[in-house]
């Protein structure tokens, strides 16, 4: 078993191929990736960047999946400190030049939901979808302040939900449990592909 692939069963709690014994070397890979790691989101990422048939990068600049424009947004929220999953992302240090490369390399959108870790959906859509909200960003961050870049540049579902371009990738086989962490309206669409 590939770490990748306990990652995997850790976030969608599904143990049923977790073999009894796992190799120790296995179980130390995973724990120096995590002990290692300067970026909280990285696990998050790679699971998300799986269960789309992807690869996860191991660069922190470029996209986020090897051979592939994808931008994955795991977004991961605590039960006990409030909060909702929203469907929601952002950019960071985002310009002009950079949006319109996401727009000229057609960009797949990832974007997942966790709760305590824990997957509850992956989304994806294509990144043209989010081009009006960023670009109202850059512009009043960059061209009306003089910055030279925005310094985040955020979305959420409300931003996209109307598309018939949303693919869902995942639905956690009990979301039901999840739906006080959910914005309603996400909850509903998701809801509408459950089982």
């Amino acid at each position: 078993m590939t770490t990748q692939e306990l990652q995997l069963a850790v976030a969608t709690r599904d143990f049923t191929n977790v073999p009894d014994t796992i190799p120790w070397e296995t179980v130390r890979q995973l724990l120096m990736e995590q002990a290692t790691d300067k970026n909280s989101s990285t696990f998050r990422e790679g699971v998300t960047a799986r269960v789309m048939g992807y690869e996860q990068s191991p660069d922190k600049l470029g996209y986020d999946v090897v051979g592939h424009a994808v931008e994955i947004k795991p977004q991961n929220i605590y039960p006990d400190r409030g909060g909702r999953l929203s469907g929601s992302g952002q950019f960071t240090d985002f310009t002009f030049e950079r949006h319109e490369k996401y727009l000229r390399d057609g960009v797949t959108m990832g974007v997942s939901g966790f709760v305590d870790g824990e997957l509850v959906f992956v989304l994806r859509f294509p990144y043209r979808l989010l081009a009006q909200r960023v670009l109202h960003q850059l512009n009043n961050k960059i061209t009306r302040d003089g910055n030279r870049y925005c310094r985040s540049a955020s979305f959420s579902f409300c931003h996209y939900e109307h598309s018939n371009e949303i693919m869902v990738d995942y639905v956690a086989p009990e979301l039901p449990k999840f739906e006080k962490f959910i914005q309603k309206r996400l909850f509903k669409m998701l809801h509408s592909c459950y089982n």
